[in-house]
């Protein structure tokens, strides 16, 4: 027996459906570790799956101890972990460097050159207005985060 968690915590509902449907296979268990939002934009493709157990995270939890919740039930429950795309704000990226389950892990990357070819510039035209810097900042910390996060990863699904 297999034991597959998936972790999606913001958007793709159907893609956490097909993946779902590709890891519930015979002798596997699938574990989702998801939200309220994405459940209930997912129920109608989830209902179709048997058999999966589902660990969401409470309104009243943080993010913080949300995540800290999913890493320990995979360090003793789970064989393989699918990390669904991380949006690229700084906290979610912040989570997710500090996510690190001793479980075999894949991330899910839907922007390859996003990810893998960042676009690192300093550039601010003469005027520019403080929002400018401040993006510019924002991209140079986001593409360090994201290199020291693909590194935690076992594999990469594009």
């Amino acid at each position: 027996m297999i034991n597959i968690g998936i972790f999606e915590i913001k958007h793709h509902h159907v893609y956490l459906s097909n993946i779902c449907k590709i890891c519930k296979i015979e002798n596997s268990e699938v574990t989702v570790f998801t939200t309220e939002h994405v459940i209930s934009k997912a129920k109608y493709l989830l209902k179709e799956i048997p058999q999966i157990k589902f660990v969401i995270k409470k309104d009243s939890e943080s993010y913080t101890a949300f995540f800290r919740k999913v890493e320990c039930i995979c360090n003793t429950k789970i064989d393989l972990l699918f990390v669904n795309t991380i949006q690229g704000n700084l906290l979610d990226l912040f989570h997710f460097l500090n996510f690190s389950p001793k479980c075999k892990s894949i991330l899910t990357i839907h922007n390859v050159n996003l990810w893998l070819k960042p676009k690192i510039s300093l550039k601010i035209k003469n005027g520019a207005r403080y929002p400018a810097l401040v993006r510019s900042v924002n991209s140079i910390i986001s593409s360090a985060m994201k290199h020291l996060i693909l590194q935690k990863y076992d594999a990469i699904n594009v």
